[in-house]
């Protein structure tokens, strides 16, 4: 249990950065971009942490893999057009995956 209450922090601030990005990059529809944005999360950062810590991923592989799980994500549920689903996701894992290696945890 204490593993999933320390690994909270980390995915709300996954979430709190990526809205700010998205925020940023996305002008129009904000609040269905925010809600999907956070559900994609909700999903694919749980899954990914999961799969690094057993082993079964490389950690560059599943960031690889949210990217792509998360493009199509916002293509097919948020309706971006694939080029600007494509840069939400790849802009918003960079930062946060950039931030992994700054903070601890």
């Amino acid at each position: 249990m204490t593993a999933f209450v320390d690994y909270l922090p980390l995915l709300g601030l996954t979430i709190l950065v990526e809205l700010g990005i998205a925020m940023i990059l996305c002008r129009t529809r904000r609040g269905t971009v925010a809600r999907d944005l956070i559900l994609l999360n909700l999903v694919s950062h749980p899954l990914a942490t999961w799969c690094v810590s057993e082993g079964l991923l490389t950690w560059t592989t599943a960031e690889i893999l949210v990217v792509a799980l998360e493009a199509a994500g916002y293509a097919a549920v948020t309706r971006l057009p694939w080029r600007r689903a494509l840069l939400l996701a790849c802009a918003c894992n960079a930062v946060t995956a950039a931030l992994s290696y700054i903070l601890p945890g």
